[in-house]
């Protein structure tokens, strides 16, 4: 056999399954004609994690620097949580989110004068945000928002640029705040601390209802889940704080877990 074929089904056979709705129909089937009870049947599904799942990623570089002012945010990423062609697999059942995995490269901007050299002690991190689409089809489309958000800036400045547009930003809960965002309008989740003055940070990052991955640079999520509903947008952020500090992010690949 080809090393070069070799190598691919090497790959292929490391990548864990993630079935699809058919699969899950499937082996609801099954079980149900081994006669067990509907709700023991899901309960099985359940805590097999047999979930479909949605994977998006980019390349694209972002970076987020402070030069006249003392925050500074830039979107790095966007994804629907339910796209609408994906969404469609699942005809009249409602899903929901079960959890969200982010595989995350990073950097400030590699130097300090204030200490903590390798540390998460940070004023350059990621966060999440969810933004609602109130108005379906009558709303800004979000290409639109997106072009306001280039320019960038703070929380506020965030909110602000999507005012009358049909979109509104859900509320995080204040018990998930971590420094850097004391003080600021409360629409973004702590996913990442970048490591003071390191040349990357490599993350991987798991906000599920049932378990937590992470670092001690790791936001908790708390509230994120409960927070999506259908028509949401997640959006990542490269956030800076303070005169000189940087946030880059190079990579990012989320993955979106839907259970029933």
């Amino acid at each position: 056999m080809p090393k070069e074929r070799e190598q691919e089904e090497q790959e292929e056979d490391s990548t864990p399954f993630a079935p699809s709705y058919a699969d899950v129909r499937l082996a609801r089937a099954i079980l149900k004609s081994r006669r067990l009870p509907t709700e023991l049947a899901l309960d099985i599904l359940e805590l097999a994690r047999y979930w479909p799942e949605q994977t998006f990623s980019s390349t694209s570089s972002s970076r987020s620097s402070i030069t006249g002012s003392d925050k500074a945010a830039t979107l790095a990423f966007a994804v629907p949580v339910f796209e609408e062609d994906f969404a469609k697999q699942f005809g009249c059942e409602r899903s929901k989110v079960k959890e969200i995995e982010v595989e995350l490269k990073s950097h400030d901007q590699g130097w300090t004068s204030q200490g903590g050299h390798g540390t998460y002690q940070t004023s350059s991190w990621t966060e999440l945000s969810i933004l609602h689409n109130k108005n379906g089809a009558n709303s800004v489309p979000f290409e639109e928002l997106a072009k306001r958000f280039q320019a960038g800036g703070a929380p506020d400045v965030r909110s602000s640029a999507i005012e009358y547009s049909g979109w509104e930003f859900a509320t995080r809960p204040d018990l998930v705040e971590r420094y850097p965002q004391g003080g600021e309008v409360p629409i973004g989740w702590f996913l990442q601390a970048n490591k003071v003055a390191a040349p990357i940070t490599n993350a991987s990052i798991v906000w599920g209802t049932d378990r937590f991955e992470g670092n001690e640079g790791t936001g908790s999520g708390e509230g994120f889940l409960d927070a999506l509903r259908e028509g949401d947008r997640i959006l990542l952020w490269a956030r800076a704080k303070w005169r000189g500090w940087e946030c880059h992010v190079t990579y990012v690949k989320l993955t979106v877990r839907y259970g029933f």
